[in-house]
């Protein structure tokens, strides 16, 4: 970890180029207004920045909370990215081990069952690597396809709470502790996730994390008190789930997709993807 923090630390200056500095030229009783970094700070947060991308006009759209891994070197990220990206052959080439990635394992595995139980399969169905591996090199987030994968922060952190990022990203305001950084995205990032959501209408919207059970809702607009619901498997481990229903849409907060107490086995996804067939007869995501 001390690695990690040390190359993104000895790069601050990057990052101070792009974000612009710290101090304010406004003395006292001055506007406060914002500066050029301020701004490209908000256009890189208020951006499809941090989105694996997919289609976005599908019905299904999964959220996450930040990508996992190590910490970057901002000066090289700090970019909005104004278009969706999605999982190209060639983001597969550059990642030829993507099909190892625990998360979007088991997203393709919950895809994988939704499939087989809105076509009218009742049988439990094939998640094993038979079966998620193509599906993760052929249907996982790709332009024009079934699914939409977002995360409410766009920077990559190796945990939730983190000291490496405090040590990494100490030189700028709203990087200083994740607290920080976090707010400034409800403010900037989440009306954007907001819009895009009116202008392409997802019917489900899938929010893996439920410590940040309101920000999903406020990220993607959805008010009032979530039904809550626990998924029953053999597991004694109880997987409380919530969801936020509208006339046209609703929005499902889960469980991490793994660890110890999230959504780590095969029958869990299952009998998450059952609760939602049940809700969600007409959800397009075959091909």
């Amino acid at each position: 970890m001390a690695t990690i923090v040390q190359r993104v630390a000895t790069r601050y200056v990057a990052l101070s180029t792009i974000l612009g500095s710290s101090e304010s030229s406004d003395g006292p009783g001055g506007e406060g207004r914002m500066g050029d970094g301020d701004q490209d700070f908000d256009r890189f947060i208020g951006s499809f920045a941090g989105v694996d991308g997919g289609n976005p006009d599908a019905d299904l759209w999964i959220c996450g909370i930040e990508h996992g891994g190590a910490l970057e070197d901002l000066g090289t990220k700090l970019q909005p990215e104004p278009h969706p990206g999605a999982w190209t052959p060639e983001f597969r080439a550059d990642h030829p081990d993507f099909y190892r990635w625990q998360y979007h394992q088991k997203v393709a595995k919950l895809l994988i069952a939704l499939e087989a139980l809105l076509s009218g399969d009742d049988a439990n169905p094939d998640l094993s690597p038979h079966a998620y591996r193509p599906y993760m090199a052929e249907k996982l987030y790709v332009e024009g396809g079934r699914n939409f994968k977002l995360n409410l922060f766009p920077l990559a952190s190796p945990y939730v709470r983190s000291d490496a990022w405090a040590q990494a990203y100490r030189s700028h305001p709203y990087l200083e502790d994740k607290s920080t950084y976090y707010q400034r995205c409800r403010e900037k990032r989440f009306p954007f996730f907001r819009q895009i959501r009116a202008q392409h209408a997802p019917k489900v919207i899938i929010g893996t994390g439920v410590t940040f059970k309101n920000d999903f809702a406020s990220a993607f607009g959805f008010d009032g008190q979530p039904d809550e619901f626990v998924l029953s498997t053999s597991d004694p481990v109880a997987r409380r789930c919530f969801r936020y229903q509208e006339e046209r849409a609703a929005l499902y907060v889960t469980p991490f997709l793994g660890g110890p107490h999230g959504l780590n086995s095969n029958a869990l996804i299952t009998e998450l993807a059952r609760v939602i067939a049940m809700s969600h007869p007409h959800l397009r995501l075959g091909s």
